[in-house]
């Protein structure tokens, strides 16, 4: 049955325009969805979040200031008051007031009376309320508590999406252990839904083994904003703890600093003295800063000092941009490199200082696509491809220049290093150009027999596979007895080396007179060039 055929139906009203008060229509009945004569009774509107602003019912205003005299019954233009139920059903206490709606202002008109209905159903009674045109907004009610949507949420985001370690208990006092606040603090800035950025103060920060990883909220990582100094533990309690700050599983991670200030120390002396120095090889040492399977990402304006092990590891990472980082540990100290690159594509380094006790750059197995320039190295063992062939079943190298560096009283400069005895894999497509060479020992040198600990297999060949290796534009001077060695496997012979415009000239009189250049194992298309050494 239609309304207007109820015997209930209220009886009609007069037409109003949106800029006049209403006259007092005849009372009557507002009827329910389904026959029912809900009884009238007032009652406060409540916004969607469930809040009830507190406040005395207040005549409206029209569009031009004027206060329309008030109706004591049916409102043409404004819907009735009525309990307000919210979006999960609960309905707030009643108090009197005027219906607003999200943003304060009083809600559009309604052809007729009407119960208020909620999102889910619910039938709420009607009550009379006075005429109000909707583009004015309501006096301010009282202050009344304000209700989520969804109940208690988490503790008030940082403002502006940063997330300092101090706010989470962090002391840079370079003793208290502030470990678990970096944790907290990456771990709230992962899940932030936004832009967001872990943001470590002035100050030297005591941390020990840490774990930063994702996936984060949508993806996306959260820049990591060093201003001070965080210093690792002399010693880790576990063996197995393989480095000291990781990131792992994440995108787009951009690890920044202000590079007077931002320093990660290792404080790698003590192991260097007690396990590497003891021991032929340092297995196992913790790395200072390592990406494991991230995709995207910086790391820049920085130094690292003195790290246990490998200052930077990029592991089975893709499109990673390391600059402006500055790297120091003593000359002597053991397996200490600057930056090693393994199973990883896409990996640029560069305008970078590198001064340590090993490789200054050093590309292992895996490698695809990755380019080294304006890297100034010294002390250490030079810019290194390899080693190779240590382990069984390697992946191939390809796609590998270096150029525009400086390299400085190293004890080599441009090498490709393999294991004897290795396992078949291929080293192809690398440039070391536009190098300059002060003091280096081993300016340029192919070693297929490198075994830092002497006890390898050297009666086994190396199976590593050399090709297309281009040596161009290098200049300098040199300390050792030979400027070029080519040491190549005897059983997989290097293919297609090329030196095009070596210049490199001997600072002892002994060297001069034996001469530069030493081939050793199988060599398939060598190449010399313009050259003098």
């Amino acid at each position: 049955m239609a309304l207007a055929d109820h015997p209930l139906a209220p009886a009609p009203s007069p037409s109003v325009n949106h800029h006049r008060a209403v006259p007092t229509p005849a009372p009557s009945q507002s009827v329910g969805h389904h026959g029912t004569v809900p009884t009238p009774a007032p009652g406060p509107s409540v916004n969607h979040h469930g809040t009830i602003p507190a406040s005395a019912a207040s005549p409206s205003v029209d569009h031009h200031g004027t206060v329309p005299a008030p109706s004591p019954s049916l409102n043409v233009l404004a819907p009735s008051p009525s309990p307000s139920i919210n979006h999960h059903g609960i309905v707030p206490a009643p108090s009197p007031s005027p219906s607003v709606n999200h943003h304060g202002a009083v809600p559009a008109p309604s052809p007729s009376p009407s119960p208020s209905i909620s999102h889910h159903g619910n039938v709420s009674a009607p009550a009379p309320s006075p005429s109000v045109v909707h583009h004015r907004t309501v006096p301010t009610p009282a202050p009344s508590p304000s209700v989520d949507h969804h109940g208690p949420g988490p503790a008030p985001t940082p403002q502006g999406g940063i997330f300092d370690v101090e706010d989470y208990g962090a002391v840079g006092d370079g003793k208290t252990d502030s470990t678990t606040a970096f944790s907290s603090a990456w771990e709230e800035a992962c899940s932030h839904p936004g832009e967001s950025a872990v943001f470590i103060p002035a100050g030297t920060f005591f941390v020990g083994h840490l774990i930063l990883q994702g996936p984060c909220h949508k993806g996306e990582s959260p820049k990591v904003d060093i201003q001070g100094t965080l210093r690792a533990p002399r010693r880790f309690i576990s063996s197995k703890t393989m480095n000291w700050i990781v990131f792992r599983n994440l995108r787009g991670v951009n690890i920044t600093g202000k590079i007077e200030t931002a320093i990660l120390d290792g404080q790698g002396e003590e192991t260097w003295g007690e396990i590497c120095r003891k021991h032929s090889r340092c297995n196992g040492i913790p790395s200072t800063l390592k990406f494991n399977n991230v995709s995207g990402g910086t790391i820049n304006n920085m130094a690292l000092l003195n790290s246990k092990g490998f200052h930077i590891g990029l592991y089975r990472s893709n499109n990673i941009h390391v600059y402006n980082v500055n790297i120091t540990a003593p000359g002597d100290s053991p397996n200490t490199d600057g930056i090693h690159v393994s199973h990883s594509k896409n990996i640029s380094i560069s305008s970078s200082r590198i001064g340590v006790g090993d490789d200054c750059v050093s590309i292992g197995p895996g490698s695809n696509n990755i380019t080294v320039t304006d890297i100034e190295c010294g002390p250490g063992h030079g810019i290194s491809v390899g080693s190779l062939g240590k382990n069984d079943h390697e992946e191939n190298v390809a796609m590998i220049k270096i150029s525009n560096c400086k390299i400085s009283g190293t004890q080599n400069g441009a090498r490709v290093k393999t294991w004897p005895g290795s396992s078949r894999s291929i080293a192809s497509s690398i440039v070391f150009e536009d190098i300059i060479m002060d003091n280096v020992s081993n300016p340029i040198i192919i070693d297929q027999e490198y075994c830092p600990s002497g006890t390898c297999k050297t009666h086994k060949p190396s199976q590593v596979k050399i090709s297309n290796l281009l040596f161009k534009n290098i200049s300098g001077t040199y300390t050792s007895k030979y400027a070029v060695s080519l040491l190549c496997s005897r059983a997989v012979a290097c293919e297609n080396i090329s030196l095009f415009n070596i210049d490199l000239s001997s600072n002892s009189s002994e060297t001069a007179r034996t001469g530069g250049l030493n081939i050793e194992g199988s060599i398939e298309s060598l190449e010399i060039f313009n050259s003098d050494f």
